[in-house]
């Protein structure tokens, strides 16, 4: 989940993110036994840029630059503007990871809504 791949969600109320698609299952056994996908929707190539900078963010050791343009196949850095970011010491850029500062962790939900 954190590294934006796919994974299946088995069982009432479970969710999952298969082939660019993110799923609800219904909660009620009765109606997952007839239907079991509640709700779902195709996720396009920008909020799937969204999500893997978001949910990257979260990690420790932030976001890989390299995985973001196998996946893309583009530099993250050109899909992105991080200089607010960076000059309000919210976020850290190297060569090859793009993470949250000490600070950053602090003002996490600040650095998302910059992407939203």
């Amino acid at each position: 989940y954190w590294k934006s791949l796919e994974y299946i969600g088995i069982g009432c109320g479970a969710c999952g993110y298969l082939d660019h698609k993110r799923y609800d299952n219904h909660k009620k056994i009765n109606l997952y036994l007839n239907e079991y996908i509640e709700y779902s929707e195709i996720i396009d190539l920008n909020s799937a840029k969204k999500e893997f900078l978001m949910l990257g963010l979260r990690l420790i050791d932030g976001i890989d630059k390299n995985d973001y343009k196998g996946r893309f196949n583009t530099n993250i850095e050109n899909d992105f503007d991080f200089n607010k970011l960076v000059t309000n010491n919210l976020i850290e850029i190297t060569k090859t990871h793009i993470k949250l500062t000490h600070k950053g962790l602090m003002f996490g939900n600040v650095v998302f809504s910059e992407f939203i």
